[in-house]
């Protein structure tokens, strides 16, 4: 007798105890999926934007500072999860898209520091980059991409990238004809429509 109410004692404990896990991950699982749309649907109206236009949409303010708080959540409450990488990656460029190049440039340098050799490093230094550019630190952005070319074989999305710093490099220091160049091979190396109409606009 005792050693069933033992028994149903232990399967009511387990029971909870998964279904209690279960909700944890499903919580973490929605928070990191929600920041992932909302970064996606900023993107893509901050991609929709009129040349003409000189501030982001405030939709799309609103969505990236969504993203922001969703992938903080995974950061400070999931530290050992596999997503914060990713979450560092969308705190960082969400801020860069908001105009936060300091904040985006901490954040990218706690993503390079936490994952040295993670799948977004390439990436995060070319993001370095682009900041240290807005922030006028010419040299540092200079420095960064030469490092980047000479160590690594850049996939496509990594070539549009820094071919895109290059141009606003090459402009910033008034060299036209190699601005005009690197926004071509930014051409060549877009893989979607919307990705080669923002270098148009850009010439």
């Amino acid at each position: 007798m005792k050693s069933n109410i033992y028994s149903n004692k232990y399967i009511r404990t387990t029971t909870l105890l998964l279904f209690f896990f279960y909700l944890v991950s499903c919580v973490y699982f929605n928070t990191f999926y929600n920041a992932k749309v909302s970064f996606k649907q900023a993107q893509h109206l901050i991609d929709l934007m009129d040349f003409r236009e000189t501030s982001i949409p405030s939709q799309a303010k609103t969505l990236l500072d969504q993203a922001i708080s969703n992938s903080r959540v995974v950061v400070n409450q999931y530290s050992d999860s596999k997503l914060v990488e990713d979450a560092y990656y969308i705190i960082s460029v969400s801020m860069f898209l908001k105009e936060d190049y300091k904040g985006a440039k901490d954040n990218i340098n706690k993503l390079i520091n936490l994952f040295p050799d993670g799948e977004t490093k390439v990436e995060a230094y070319l993001w370095l980059s682009h900041c240290e550019l807005k922030l006028n630190n010419i040299n540092n952005s200079e420095v960064i991409l030469r490092e980047i070319i000479s160590k690594h074989k850049l996939n496509k999305y990594e070539r549009y990238l820094f071919n895109i710093i290059s141009a606003e490099l090459f402009l910033e220091e008034g060299e036209i004809a190699s601005s005009y160049k690197s926004y071509k091979k930014a051409i060549e190396n877009s893989s979607t429509d919307i990705e080669k109409i923002k270098v148009y606009n850009k010439l």
